[in-house]
């Protein structure tokens, strides 16, 4: 990694740019069979995120519809549509696309 580190900004026909291609792949290969990364569930997400603002489900605005709506949501137990998740991710400056959790 200090090697690759070290390189990066190597000039693609310099022989330092051969050799980072080639740390790259290997570090890659090495990712992907040794390194698990935990599964991102986007209740999870959320609650971090509006942690880290301070926030509540009190706090945010009514795109829920209903307090019902909002609770069950909250709970696990119920899904927003793409594009109210939308407009929470964007109010929670949540930079991963919706499309992440579809």
């Amino acid at each position: 990694m200090r090697r690759t580190t070290s390189i990066f900004s190597a000039e693609p026909t310099t022989p330092e740019f051969a050799e980072l291609k080639l740390l790259i792949t290997a570090i890659k290969t090495y990712e992907a069979q040794y390194v698990k990364f935990p599964e991102l569930r986007l209740l999870d997400l959320i609650n971090h995120r509006m942690a880290m603002f301070g926030l509540t489900p009190e706090n945010l605005p009514t795109f829920f519809g209903t307090q019902e709506n909002k609770d069950l949501f909250f709970a696990g137990k119920k899904q927003l549509t793409k594009g109210k998740l939308q407009k929470l991710f964007k109010m929670l400056s949540i930079k991963i696309p919706v499309s992440e959790f579809e």
